[in-house]
């Protein structure tokens, strides 16, 4: 996992159109040679139900060995359901049911609470997973955002702009304060998330 997370991570910083900075950051910031683990755990029911499914998806050529390592070992992650808080919210409990991140970068108890593969207190990054016909509400957060399709076309929005269909192997750069939202179709979305500064900011759902 940790293996195929770098090779991804380097082929953005060499040729990706946003996010290449980032992406740099991330391969100097972290000890790639660390002793990694998997944490274990109890996957929601999104993960049982559509993680094979979205790893066996067409996907770009570089993220092959991550998914072929996800799809061996990804039930050992630790997933997470997010805004807990929001938790009676009719959309929120729509989202939330159908959406689940694991950390694989970071603390090794991390700011957002779950157990990561590899420490590290200087980026996060983790892999999300978003069943078909979900929308992750608009939200926005404090630290600088890079997502990197991994399989699944999902439409993305940033700021106030259009929904935009972003395919496998696109990565997708949020500043920091800037609203963004996904929604899958027919597909489920497999992604990753990587967060390179205020690694203790809070992400909160925009109502308008």
């Amino acid at each position: 996992l940790i293996d195929g997370l770098r090779r991804i991570c380097a082929h953005g910083a060499a040729e990706a159109a946003e996010g290449r900075d980032e992406l740099s950051f991330l391969l100097s910031a972290v000890d790639w040679e660390a002793e990694a683990s998997l944490p274990g755990g109890q996957p929601p029911p999104v993960v049982d139900s559509w993680l094979e499914a979205a790893a066996a998806q067409g996907c770009a050529s570089e993220a092959g060995p991550f998914l072929e390592a996800l799809a061996r070992s990804g039930r050992e992650l630790s997933w997470n359901v997010p805004y807990p808080h929001s938790a009676g919210e009719p959309d929120m409990d729509a989202f939330r049911a159908n959406y689940s991140f694991a950390g694989l970068i970071g603390n090794t108890r991390s700011f957002l609470g779950e157990m990561t593969v590899l420490g590290s207190k200087a980026a996060f990054a983790g892999v999300t997973l978003q069943a078909p016909e979900t929308l992750y509400p608009s939200h926005v957060h404090r630290a600088v955002e890079v997502y990197y399709v991994l399989a699944g076309r999902a439409a993305w929005q940033r700021g106030g702009g259009e929904f935009v269909e972003r395919p496998p192997g696109s990565f997708i750069l949020h500043g920091g304060g800037v609203r963004h939202a996904m929604r899958t179709g027919p597909e489920p979305l497999l992604a990753m998330a990587i967060w390179v500064n205020h690694l203790d900011s809070e992400a909160v759902i925009v109502r308008e």
